[in-house]
């Protein structure tokens, strides 16, 4: 487990209302199989600073990685997001899971010889 933290100056990490947009540092852990380096959660929260506007109180994300058979391979693949964040007096929540992953594949052939 590793403890991160992204100061404001640094982040790309937006919160956008109204038209206006607030660039947020963040902070959080990783959570990776030491055996393979593979990351398998990502946590973070928004940091609340000064000038942040009232309403925005906190916003903060999970992301699980998994691995799922894939066309008869496992892959590292996103298997559950959520996201909160606090508005005033509104809580939001928002889950997503991801399953029955599928493999698509064609085949194609182009040919550049003269036509005659």
């Amino acid at each position: 487990m590793l403890r991160f933290r992204v100061l404001k100056e640094n982040s790309q990490w937006k919160s956008t209302s109204n038209g206006n947009v607030y660039v947020r540092g963040f902070e959080g852990w990783i959570w990776a199989d030491a055996s393979n380096d593979a990351v398998l959660r990502l946590e973070a929260t928004a940091i609340s600073e000064a000038g942040d506007p009232e309403w925005l109180q906190s916003t903060h994300v999970d992301l699980r990685y998994g691995v799922v058979s894939v066309g008869g391979a496992n892959q590292l693949l996103p298997i559950r997001a959520e996201s909160r964040i606090s508005l005033a007096k509104k809580n939001r929540r928002n889950v997503s899971e991801f399953s029955d992953f599928r493999q698509y594949k064609s085949q194609t052939t182009i040919n550049f010889a003269e036509v005659q």
